[in-house]
């Protein structure tokens, strides 16, 4: 299930606060790019389990995966499994 798409300012420091995100500043779900998509178990959403096919999925269609941020043989701090997005935080502005 699609879970979140757009984010506020707001609703970004919340996550920050809680540390289910690194940017305490909104990224690229401000600008409509990312989206979070998580598994529907008896309609109640769920963020366990295995995410690779989400990330294989974003791979095959261009998009950067939270699990490996574009760059899978990097060591990462922060894994965000079912989070997409189309581009870096770095060009978030220049894709609209």
């Amino acid at each position: 299930m699609i879970f979140e798409t757009y984010r506020s300012q707001k609703r970004q420091e919340e996550l920050f606060k809680q540390g289910a995100s690194k940017l305490q500043k909104v990224g690229v779900h401000h600008y409509g790019l990312a989206c979070d998509i998580v598994k529907c178990i008896k309609g109640d959403p769920s963020w366990k389990k295995d995410f690779s096919l989400l990330g294989e999925l974003a791979h095959e269609h261009g998009l950067i995966w939270g699990g490996d941020w574009g760059n899978p043989s990097a060591k990462h701090t922060f894994v965000d499994p079912v989070h997409v997005q189309r581009c870096a935080v770095a060009r978030q502005c220049e894709v609209q």
